[in-house]
């Protein structure tokens, strides 16, 4: 609101419309010489007996009629006749009332501290118009003080309305509805307040306003340090949502959020104290629909770069440096760093358990999944799953390095593969899968003094006359000595089947191969020299079940190892020589004396 004394002129404008000012009258300045375009005055009119009072907008010669305070036409605007009519600045009593307290004093007087003081409800109702306290050499220049017998403390109101006085409008979703600021002064540059966009906190509307809708925000914007760019880095939403924005920063600390936590004293005997306290505890209820992952708390990882080539040796997400400490006269009976009290916990990647590699979990070399990798101590060892050569090791550093299985075990050998527990040299327990069809996965089993019994669940055929490997066979070491026996029938064509021994390079044979020749009663009987060589011959062809045989032998290991299986051929190249079903071989492991 704008102001001016000896401010008069005429105007012939009739009716209720806009004046238009016709000059200053004698001794007075026209609003020309006091105003610009767009000031707010007040005004007074008068017209015979006709008058009016009330604010106006001055704009080129022109005085727009906007807020009538009084007037002759009942507080309404005077629709004026024709005929000159005087207009000047007025200060209307409505206007004085606002300052005035009554009788006995203003509304806004000096106490007998020398204060300003109020003595009634104070507004300013004057667009443009802003309001300075300036102290000169006060901490607190403004104090508000209420007293009244209520509950009701000291409330400063904020409002914001679009449009103007006359013509207010909503206010609408973004607008700021009131709030704070604070600025310094600087001497550099011209000297001022400054920054230009002062560091701040307001009252946003989060929606348009309607008389039943009124969402709010509250926001905090700061400055950085070492510039002029202020913006958010604090806020609460209407749904009670908070929001921290970190400051980008060149140098120095840049920690979000730390708490320092307090060193409390004489707390409540045998109640728990909780430092930090997130109640998820509430139900979130989603329309009807599938939802693929829903996390209630999430923490994002940090990618970190350098300007030039550096080692971050290790870098964690989450970190929490141990478990609680037990203080003067207290006793921790379980104390854990972290603790899951109920429910599965899930890890999608790797896991290592203690600095010097206790215990892993990693992808596999497909990335399809995560296999136990290694445990081990600075003494032991043990390597589990995608290892580039074991399975399965344990090396111990000390003891006895037994490996205890407390319930049930069980080894389950994959097709084609074989497994042996040694002691140095020596295979103490070989589990070797015969793997040969699709029927029989059968394992062949060997110990120290071991006896090995298998018989053979589907038949097995040929007409190959170098022969092809049966199921039976077995693992054994250097220096050991095997008797072996095979009984069972064999089918086969006029030209006969044989069998004969495969075994390590190194060792010897000797025994007997004995078949039936044409009936159960008339066998034959061969020596058995030689290693992988073929033995026995049915001279004519026999049927279903087959011909008996026997094969006794005693193989003798010498510098090398390997296996013993049982082959089988067909004598005639093109005739078919089979292995009747439950064939039975024997093998025992023989201790010279």
């Amino acid at each position: 609101m704008f102001y001016a004394d000896r401010v008069q002129e005429t105007t012939t404008t009739t009716g209720t419309s806009t004046l238009v000012l016709a000059g200053a009258v004698a001794s007075y300045q026209a609003f020309s010489a006091a105003f610009t375009n767009g000031d707010t005055v007040r005004y007074a009119i008068v017209f015979g007996t006709d008058w009016e009072v009330g604010t106006g907008v001055y704009s080129a010669g022109t005085l727009a009629r906007v807020t009538v305070y009084g007037s002759s036409n009942a507080g309404a605007k005077v629709v004026f006749a024709a005929g000159t009519k005087n207009v000047w600045c007025d200060l209307p009593a409505s206007a004085l009332s606002a300052l005035g307290g009554g009788a006995s004093k203003a509304a806004l007087y000096r106490d007998a501290s020398g204060h300003v003081a109020c003595s009634t409800v104070f507004s300013i109702d004057d667009p443009g118009s802003t309001v300075a306290i300036v102290a000169d050499n006060n901490s607190v220049p403004l104090t508000i003080t209420n007293y009244a017998p209520s509950t009701n403390g000291v409330n400063m109101m904020l409002r914001k309305a679009r449009g103007t006085l006359a013509l207010p409008t909503k206010a609408l979703s973004g607008d700021s509805l009131g709030g704070f600021s604070g600025r310094g002064y600087y001497e550099d540059a011209g000297a001022g307040f400054g920054p230009a966009t002062a560091s701040s906190f307001k009252f946003l509307a989060e929606e348009d306003f309607t008389s039943t809708t009124g969402g709010t925000s509250y926001v905090v914007n700061l400055t950085k340090k070492g510039g002029t760019t202020t913006s958010e880095v604090f806020k609460i939403t209407s749904n009670g949502y908070l929001t921290l924005s970190g400051k980008t920063a060149s140098s120095g600390s840049t920690g979000l959020v730390r708490y320092t936590a307090a060193a409390h004293t004489a707390q409540t005997a045998s109640t728990e104290v909780i430092d930090w306290w997130i109640d998820g505890n509430a139900t979130l209820q989603f329309a009807t629909g599938a939802i693929t992952t829903q996390r209630q708390n999430l923490i994002q990882a940090r990618t970190y770069s350098a300007v030039g080539a550096s080692v971050i040796t290790t870098a964690a997400t989450l970190v929490i440096d141990k478990a609680p400490v037990a203080g003067t006269n207290v006793t921790i009976t379980n104390a854990y760093a972290l603790w899951v009290q109920d429910g599965t916990s899930r890890f999608d990647d790797g896991i290592i358990i203690g600095t010097t590699t206790a215990f892993v979990w990693s992808r596999n070399a497909a990335g399809t999944g995560l296999v136990p990798m290694l445990m081990s101590d600075a003494s032991d060892r043990v390597s589990l799953g995608d290892t580039a050569a074991d399975y399965f090791r344990v090396t111990p550093g000390g003891g006895d390095g037994r490996l205890v299985v407390s319930g049930e075990c069980v080894y389950d050998v994959g097709s084609g593969q074989n497994h042996s527990l040694r002691s140095g040299a020596v295979t103490c327990l070989a589990v070797g899968n015969l793997g040969n069809t699709a029927t029989d996965q059968r394992n062949a089993i060997t110990t120290d003094l071991a006896v090995v019994s298998q018989y053979l669940s589907a038949a097995k055929s040929t007409t190959l006359t170098t022969g092809v490997a049966t199921n039976f066979t077995f693992l054994v070491n250097a220096s050991e000595v095997w008797e072996i026996e095979v009984t069972g029938n064999v089918i086969c064509g006029t030209g006969g089947a044989q069998f004969g021994l495969d075994c390590p390079a190194s060792a010897t044979l000797e025994g007997q191969f004995t078949w039936a020749t044409t009936s159960s009663t008339a066998f034959a009987t061969v020596a058995m020299v030689a290693i992988n060589t073929a033995y026995g011959a049915a001279s004519v062809s026999s049927g279903s079940p087959g011909r008996p045989f026997t094969l006794k032998a005693l193989v003798t290991v010498a510098a090398t190892g390997g296996s013993i299986a049982l082959r089988l051929y067909s004598v005639t190249a093109g005739q078919t020589s089979t292995l009747g079903a439950k064939a039975h071989f024997k093998a025992r492991r023989a201790v010279a004396v």
